[in-house]
């Protein structure tokens, strides 16, 4: 069977917290997210007001507003369940706090990270980047969904330290769409979460499929004629 989110996640046994927060009902993320409120709480009071305000979405002529998370603020930022090693990952990649959050602030970019996935995608109006730099053993297996653009593509094969992904420059602005597989993906073909079956091979590969009950395992085994992600990338 599907392991679930508490055996793969690393998080549910490293991190304690104190009673009532627990992070298996949400407590946890609505707790962290209230935090960003009472920073401002630290300010002088006008400083305060145009924090509030900012924060509510309001903009003065020429502000830039870029904002950061490590989680993702939305689903859309993550492939489907049944793209993923383990679909219970789809529980632990974010909250729905940070994405009333980023809402609400409505910033011209967001930039997350925690899925080693790389991506550059406008949605609702927001352009959301994640340009991660991965764990070794990702980058050797599946560069081309790790890397936004050049990075980290371009040092790791000429064994060079790699230059930050530029978001926004005082000469420049913003710079132009970054290539990422996933992302790439997903501005060719539509989500389907309703299908829940066909799965790639190197995650077909890791589950049973009783034959005898349903079928050939190679007819539910593949892109379902996609281009699959990491030619994207």
């Amino acid at each position: 069977g599907l392991p679930p989110a508490a055996h793969v996640c690393s998080d549910y046994k490293l991190c304690i917290w104190p009673p009532p927060l627990d992070h298996a009902d949400g407590s946890v993320a609505k707790r962290l997210d209230a935090m960003n409120d009472e920073r401002l709480l630290q300010l002088d009071t006008s400083a305060r007001r145009d924090a509030e305000a900012l924060f509510s979405g309001q903009r003065q002529l020429g502000d830039v507003v870029v904002s950061f998370s490590h989680f993702l603020p939305r689903l859309e930022l993550l492939p489907e369940k049944r793209y993923l090693y383990f679909p219970s990952l789809a529980k632990v990649v974010g909250s729905p706090w940070l994405g009333h959050r980023v809402d609400r602030l409505s910033p011209d970019v967001h930039i997350f990270g925690h899925t080693h996935f790389g991506w550059d995608q406008v949605v609702a109006g927001v352009r959301y980047i994640s340009p991660p730099v991965a764990m070794p053993r990702e980058r050797a297996q599946r560069m081309t969904t790790v890397a936004t653009g050049d990075f980290p593509r371009a040092a790791e094969s000429a064994g060079e330290t790699p230059e930050p992904v530029l978001i926004w420059g005082e000469a420049t602005g913003f710079p132009p769409k970054y290539e990422a597989g996933w992302s790439n993906f997903y501005e060719e073909y539509a989500r389907e979460p309703e299908q829940v079956v066909v799965l790639p091979d190197y995650v077909a590969d890791m589950y049973e499929w009783d034959e005898e009950a349903w079928g050939p395992k190679h007819e539910v085994t593949g892109w379902a004629g996609k281009t699959p992600a990491w030619r994207f990338g």
